[in-house]
């Protein structure tokens, strides 16, 4: 059994404590213990150093009622008993979090949030450390009719007013992604192929004119990688489902539609996936006020963005040629696609 909090883990001022362990008697109580969990198999993502998984607990000599009593005190109060510790290095995550920890609500029940809430942050020279709910995501979610489009897209247009909103309130300004800006990954993956026949100047080149149009386009603040690893809730979309998000180590702004990347690449697989992420741009476009077709360019250029990353985050794909090859050939079905969206976009407006 360990103490529930590491000395200088909570922010004292925040939570109203004169020291950390007041800040855990507030939180869970002055008997509230925590146990360690095993999170070996839980995916630590790209900008984590390690992460510890931890469950809230009372002594078993206590009686049972009062036991139960104190713990359904603070599960009404916080939401969760479950905690995740997470240390990292100091990068656009720890800003992120600075701000959905600024934003977050006191006391945190008092409204259902898009994100974990966070109970504490601080960050040092080198590497920052936060305490949040645990969200297990939702693991498989298979998705495929326009009703579960509609609910994903009434999501995810919330936790993007949400974040802008968080922004706002921290003051704290975040990053700025130009999508397709650099073009050097997608070269070396075009050598990669050995096809000495490929007109690599021609696709840079309209990549490089879709990257100029899409600087037009209007920004808001994404996640930039939701899929079913990202969220937390009911594994079934329904009306009455509440989704929640985790994993902000790739929070941007970003150009309308990015946050529909995953949906635009998986539509490239059949023929059911392509119909369900129209219908997920249909409803995002409306609700986000925009045009479907500047929706869907940037979801396909900012999915072909992202594929050439895949391909240089994983050495062993640089070392086969037949692997590269393959990720090109998605990537000019991609960017064909984008430029489809471009021109429609241009004729409309």
């Amino acid at each position: 059994m360990l103490n529930t909090v590491k000395e200088g883990l909570f922010s004292k001022r925040a939570l109203g404590a004169q020291s950390s362990a007041a800040a855990a008697r507030r939180l869970l109580g002055p008997l509230a213990l925590v146990k360690v969990v095993d999170g070996s198999e839980r995916p630590q993502g790209f900008t984590s150093l390690d992460m510890g998984f931890f469950v809230a607990e009372l002594p078993q000599w206590l009686p049972r009622f009062w036991r139960d009593g104190l713990l359904a005190r603070a599960e009404s109060r916080w939401g969760s008993l479950r905690f995740v510790q997470k240390r990292f290095g100091v990068d656009g995550e720890a800003l992120v979090l600075r701000c959905l920890f600024l934003a977050s609500p006191r006391p945190p029940r008092s409204l259902r949030l898009p994100v974990p809430l966070i109970f504490g942050l601080t960050a040092g020279d080198e590497n920052c450390q936060v305490l949040m709910e645990d969200l297990p995501n939702v693991g498989k979610l298979e998705l495929a009719t326009p009703g579960e489009a509609t609910v994903l897209a009434e999501h995810i247009i919330r936790l993007e007013s949400y974040l802008a909103e968080a922004e706002g309130r921290a003051a704290i300004p975040l990053f700025r992604h130009r999508v397709l800006a650099n073009t050097r990954r997608l070269r070396k993956l075009i050598r990669r192929t050995n096809d000495s026949s490929f007109d690599c100047s021609g696709l840079i080149m309209r990549v490089q004119a879709l990257a100029s149009w899409l600087e037009g386009a209007p920004m808001v603040l994404c996640h930039n990688d939701i899929g079913p690893g990202n969220m937390a809730g009911d594994n079934v979309l329904g009306p009455d489902s509440e989704i929640r998000f985790i994993d902000f180590g790739s929070v941007s702004h970003n150009v309308v539609g990015a946050d529909l990347h995953h949906y635009a690449a998986w539509g490239l697989d059949s023929i059911e996936q392509q119909t369900f992420f129209e219908h997920l741009s249909t409803r995002y476009a409306e609700l986000a006020s925009q045009p479907v077709s500047l929706v869907r360019a940037g979801a396909y250029a900012y999915g072909l963005e992202r594929s050439v990353m895949r391909w240089w985050r994983r050495k062993e794909r640089r070392q086969f040629p037949a692997r590269a090859r393959a990720f090109l050939v998605k990537i000019q079905i991609l960017l064909s696609r984008a430029e489809a969206e471009m021109l429609l976009a241009l004729q409309e407006s």
